[in-house]
C-alpha cells in the first residue's frame, strides 16, 4: 500500500528486469532511422519547396530618379 516500504526483489525477479531491459535495448537496435520531417510540407506545397532549392535569383536594382508626370499622394 501506499507509504510502505517496497520489499527486495528476488533473484528470478531481477533475472527478469535484467533480461526485460536487455530486449528493450534490442528492440531499440530494431528501429529504422527516420527521414527529416517537414511539418509544414504540405501547407506550401511541391512549388514552395522547389523554389527553396533553387539559387537565389541576382536582385534587379531600379533607379531611384523619380518618374516624370507623376504626383505624389
Amino acid at each position: 500500500m501506499y507509504g510502505e516500504q517496497s520489499q527486495d526483489k528476488t533473484e528470478t525477479q531481477k533475472a527478469d528486469d535484467i533480461r526485460a531491459e536487455r530486449a528493450y535495448q534490442r528492440s531499440l537496435g530494431n528501429v529504422p532511422d527516420q527521414k527529416a520531417v517537414d511539418p509544414w510540407g504540405t501547407a506550401r506545397g511541391d512549388e514552395a519547396s522547389k523554389k527553396r532549392a533553387a539559387p537565389p535569383k541576382s536582385v534587379v536594382k531600379h533607379s531611384s530618379k523619380a518618374k516624370s508626370g507623376s504626383t505624389p499622394n
